[in-house]
């Protein structure tokens, strides 16, 4: 996505890209399926189209994780409405602290 991950033993810094616009990726998740979540919500304000693959589980999780990131991300990004983390009481709690996340991301680029 464009940034830069420096990595020591106790410790992962991460530094978004120097123009501050995150980059469209592809991601196989298939190992680490549970992360998806934090990644879509990145990629909703990412420049281009990312894809995220093998994620076919999260479907079956405490809601469809799937339809819910899609229809999380239509509401903060596509549509344009004034929203707040608050207003998504019904999903759980792994996708509240995704949003958490990007809403606080939209803040610092």
């Amino acid at each position: 996505m464009g940034c830069h991950v420096t990595q020591d033993r106790g410790s992962t810094t991460v530094e978004g890209p120097i123009d501050g616009q995150l980059r469209a990726i592809e991601a196989d998740m298939g190992d680490m399926t549970d992360a998806f979540m934090t990644a879509a919500a990145l990629m909703a304000v990412a420049k281009g189209t990312s894809r995220i693959t093998n994620i076919a589980n999260q479907r079956v999780k405490e809601c469809n994780r799937i339809a819910v990131m899609v229809e999380g991300a239509s509401i903060f990004f596509v549509f344009g409405r004034k929203s707040s983390v608050s207003d998504i009481t019904l999903f759980d709690f792994d996708i509240k602290i995704s949003f958490f996340l990007d809403v606080n991301v939209l803040f610092l680029i």
